[in-house]
């Protein structure tokens, strides 16, 4: 369980919200890469980040535009990241994600 993801609100940490599993970070590499690239903020894999709002919709359209540059055989990497799109939609503060 490499990252998991909390309510930014939930300080206390007591629930998560979800899990980003080792083989999807693999898959939303490039995205980590440009968000990096575009905020400075790197999403620690061994500690603790807190993203806001504003970064957070950073990275929602980070991944849409991936998504729309995937070719059509990759049916499994598209449905991860709209799934992971999904999810990262259905907070408005902001995360803290928790890596191991």
């Amino acid at each position: 369980m490499p990252l998991d993801f909390y309510d930014i609100n939930d300080i206390q940490l007591n629930e998560k919200l979800f899990e980003i599993e080792y083989a999807d970070l693999e898959i939303a590499e490039s995205v980590a890469f440009s968000f990096k690239k575009a905020t400075g903020i790197t999403i620690d894999p061994y500690g603790t980040t807190r993203i806001y709002a504003g970064h957070a919709r950073v990275i929602i359209l980070l991944i849409k535009e991936h998504l729309s540059n995937l070719k059509d055989d990759k049916q499994r990497v598209k449905k991860r990241l709209n799934e992971l799109v999904a999810r990262l939609e259905s907070v408005k503060d902001g995360f803290i994600i928790v890596g191991d």
